[in-house]
């Protein structure tokens, strides 16, 4: 079965405000539904709570290492989260949450489902994602966020800001750059991860998680709406 590494932005698992358990009980059910075409490993983001935590934080250190820690707590919090999901929709998944990609590797052989957060200080899960789809040798990254895709500029400030549908590599790499900027900062796809996908030939796909019936399509391999980085335009 092919496998499809799904980087969730942690403003899917932890949005601003009130949690919300029944998107939750929604992404399961179609992390469910995908299984029976693909294997799905699943790398989740800290979201808001990383953030708030982080910016306070930073009235005591300006180390950005310590700071990025602070953020990973918070990915795996909120992927331990998302797994209890999971276990409680019966997927069949590893019970515990992976440190190491090579641990995630290992024990994608074994279950159906194996869910992540960060691990090292220096870039984003985006990153972790793109390195877990080249250790397990998965089809694609599909980074789940909440915005439709890659812009020239960010959508929420610039009206004029335009969406891409097709980019290759290098073409992302111009617009994101290829550095780590500091801990819990908020870009669609973080440099190092857009320099690591150039440099393994990953494709990626980045699109809304407000449309599951969308993201399903990106996770199958079929036409979707959003940002597809390198393959075919």
């Amino acid at each position: 079965m092919k496998r499809v590494v799904l980087a969730l932005g942690g403003s899917i698992i932890a949005p601003p405000g009130d949690p919300d358990p029944q998107s939750l009980i929604q992404w399961t059910e179609a992390v469910k539904e995908w299984s029976r075409d693909v294997q799905p490993l699943v790398v989740v983001g800290g979201g808001d709570p990383a953030r708030k935590a982080i910016d306070l934080a930073r009235h005591a250190s300006t180390i950005e290492d310590d700071l990025d820690l602070i953020g990973i707590a918070a990915t795996r919090l909120n992927a331990n989260v998302f797994l209890t999901f999971l276990k409680g929709n019966g997927v069949d998944t590893y019970h515990h949450v992976p440190r190491t990609v090579e641990t995630a590797t290992q024990k994608a052989d074994q279950n159906d489902v194996v869910v992540m957060g960060g691990t090292v200080p220096g870039h984003s899960t985006d990153y972790v994602a793109a390195t877990l789809a080249k250790e397990c040798g998965a089809d694609r990254v599909v980074i789940v966020t909440n915005v439709d895709g890659v812009y020239s500029a960010d959508p929420n400030k610039d009206s004029a800001a335009k969406r891409f549908d097709h980019l290759d590599h290098d073409e992302l790499i111009d617009i994101v750059g290829s550095r780590w900027t500091s801990a819990g900062a908020k870009t669609v796809v973080d440099g190092p991860c857009a320099k690591y996908l150039k440099q393994h030939g990953i494709e990626a796909c980045v699109v809304s998680g407000r449309n599951l019936t969308n993201v399903g399509k990106a996770v199958r391999g079929r036409p979707f709406d959003g940002t597809r980085i390198g393959g075919k335009a």
